[in-house]
């Protein structure tokens, strides 16, 4: 193999085919990461009755210098230029992973169907959100999450006795979301609508049967492309819950790598309608320019803002890559009302303050501008709760 690889990061396996002299071959590959790429081990598990020595190394070869360096020559790199919507494309389609385009290859969406339906905006060719390649190419399990960045949709709440992350003795996502496979219903060359059917848990031990759904509107004008997406969970189950057992929410986290160059803008926003979600204050990365509050993300910990319904934008800014992202969401629908969707610990209840709009920034180098939309007072057999998310990226800022 090329390189040194790094034994305590290993990501799950991958199956193909390979043809040797019309001799089949199950390849196994377990990905790893390395400190200039991405490597794997791979197995190969000869047919029956298949003997011949030289046939194993002879395909050794076939799969070192054939499968295996098509995916690392696309790699992304944190620091580097902009992965392309054609590599995003090839690098699911090695991986054996369904994918949707909203829009095409130059300025669309890319809806990864087999990895939680994430949603990468492609501008000018180039993916403007976090690409985490070992997700795309793994499964995630109880012993590590891979995040695979794009926009992703979770239910809200993460955390308190009520959150969706703790049905287990420690934080994990769902395999109901890792592990759902979307299926797109309706589509045109503008617009697709997609859903998932997802059993979610909530730390009390209560199991709620769903439907996740994503209505994605794509368009452009100028320098501009205008993602709207409609997120909405339905709720299949035949039980009635009240607030105190169950609260359901729809939650959506677009990630973009950060770092040098890079900043959130909050305006207008007051002392009051912005806060820490977790115990650390994260008040020294954040200074004022007359009514805007710039939020700095370089940091050495990791931090989440929660925004109030005051607040009516988010706008994250990459000058080294060239486009700003900004996200806003429209009014909720009656009935529906904010929650508490801190990562809270699994024996308190979400009392906290209600979140329309949060922020999170991690020091591994990526962050995520978020919208969250409202629960329903008590969840009733065939209840839907939506939320209308707008993300504008605008190019050569």
């Amino acid at each position: 193999m090329h390189g040194s690889l790094d034994h305590t990061s290993q990501y799950s396996v991958i199956r193909g085919k390979c043809h040797l002299r019309q001799v089949p071959f199950a390849v196994s590959m377990q990905w790893r990461r390395a400190d200039n790429g991405l490597y794997c081990n791979y197995r190969l598990d000869r047919s029956p009755g298949f003997k011949k020595d030289g046939a194993q190394k002879e395909a050794d070869r076939v799969v070192e210098n054939i499968v295996f360096p098509e995916i690392v020559n696309i790699k992304q790199k944190k620091g580097t230029k902009a992965m392309l919507g054609c590599d995003l494309i090839a690098l699911l389609e090695q991986a054996g992973r369904r994918y949707h385009v909203v829009g095409d290859e130059r300025n669309g969406v890319l809806a990864a169907l087999d990895v939680e339906g994430r949603l990468f905006a492609i501008q000018d060719g180039k993916v403007r959100n976090r690409v985490n390649v070992e997700a795309l190419c793994g499964i995630s399990t109880r012993e590590g999450y891979l995040n695979p960045g794009g926009d992703g949709f979770w239910p809200a709440p993460e955390g308190s006795r009520l959150g969706y992350e703790y049905s287990t003795d420690g934080w994990r996502v769902p395999p109901g979301l890792t592990n759902a496979r979307w299926q797109v219903k309706k589509c045109s060359e503008t617009s697709a609508l997609m859903s998932a059917e997802v059993d979610l848990i909530n730390a009390l031990g209560i199991g709620l049967p769903c439907l996740f759904s994503r209505g994605v509107l794509v368009s452009t004008s100028g320098r501009t492309m205008t993602v709207k997406v409609v997120e909405s969970i339905a709720y299949l189950g035949t039980r009635e819950y009240d607030s105190t057992q169950c609260l359901l929410a729809p939650w959506t986290l677009c990630q973009f790598d950060c770092g040098p160059g890079c900043e959130l803008r909050i305006t207008p926003v007051t002392a009051d309608d912005i806060w820490d979600l977790y115990d650390r204050d994260s008040s020294s990365l954040r200074r004022q320019e007359g009514e805007t509050t710039i939020v700095s993300m370089q940091t050495d910990f990791r931090f989440q803002l929660g925004l109030s319904p005051q607040v009516k934008e988010l706008v994250f800014v990459d000058r080294g890559r060239g486009f700003q992202a900004r996200r806003t969401a429209l009014p909720l629908t009656p009935g529906l009302e904010y929650i508490d969707i801190a990562d809270r610990d699994p024996g308190v209840a979400p009392t906290g303050r209600p979140v329309s709009l949060s922020a999170y920034c991690d020091p591994s180098g990526f962050m995520e501008i978020e919208a969250a939309g409202g629960a329903p007072s008590a969840l009733l057999p065939g209840a839907v709760t939506s939320l209308t998310v707008i993300t504008e990226y605008q190019a050569g800022f």
